[in-house]
């Protein structure tokens, strides 16, 4: 990761919040590559090699494909819409799992790995194919900031309304959302526009306070100067 080999022996997994503690011998089953991973551990002296403690992915979006892929005129980009999240895929510069860059199409059902740029558009590193979107039974994954909460059940995140019930499982949140919480949100895209949550989780935007040094991969942007700038957002 970012140049750094890390032994993983024995370093937990939380792999699309699925928590594995194995031994490190499934990787091949769970990580893949492409995936964007936050490894908490340390780097030895020669700064190339280091030991996990902990892996973790999440992907930035799961849902269908709003409309056909755009090509560009170089024919080695495509650009589509998820969720009102722009996503851009490159035919080399893309990894593809259960697709390819030729065989993508509107309603296809993707879960997307990648970096967002300055104007907000997703750049896939990792596009792995889950199925065709059926309305009403398709599982869906989308994360952003609460607005519009109605106080009682529903909510909007980027546009998109989430309504939650009884049956939801909150996670780092007590039973409910506040406009401003920054939250993951899985659930059944019943609309094209309206997902019934199944679960909500509260997202950390930070490292904590126990982070001696940390690497960061992604665009920059906002730059101000060598000491003042944005990597990854």
């Amino acid at each position: 990761v970012n140049g750094i080999e890390f032994d993983t022996d024995g370093a937990s997994r939380d792999v699309d919040d699925e928590v594995d503690v194995s031994n490190g011998t499934d990787d091949d089953t769970v990580l893949g590559i492409g995936m964007v991973v936050t490894i908490i551990g340390t780097v030895n002296d020669d700064g190339v090699t280091g030991t996990a403690e902990s892996i973790e992915y999440d992907d930035e979006v799961e849902g269908p494909v709003a409309a056909a892929p755009v090509e560009d005129q170089d024919m080695l980009s495509k650009t589509f819409d998820i969720f009102n999240t722009t996503v851009v895929v490159g035919r080399d510069a893309t990894v593809f799992e259960a697709t390819d860059y030729d065989d993508l199409a509107q309603n296809d059902l993707l879960e997307i790995s990648g970096y967002f740029d300055v104007d907000g558009k997703l750049l896939a590193t990792r596009v792995e194919k889950e199925g065709v979107l059926v309305l009403g039974d398709s599982e869906v994954e989308i994360r952003g900031e609460v607005s519009g909460f109605d106080g009682i059940d529903t909510f909007l995140l980027g546009g998109i309304t989430i309504i939650f019930d009884g049956e939801t499982e909150f996670e780092d949140l007590p039973g409910t959302v506040k406009d401003g919480q920054f939250v993951e949100v899985e659930g059944i895209l019943d609309l094209a526009t309206s997902i019934a949550a199944s679960r909500i989780e509260r997202e950390d935007e930070d490292f904590g306070d126990d982070v001696d040094q940390i690497s960061i991969e992604g665009i920059v942007t906002d730059f101000n100067d060598i000491g003042n700038f944005k990597v990854a957002g």
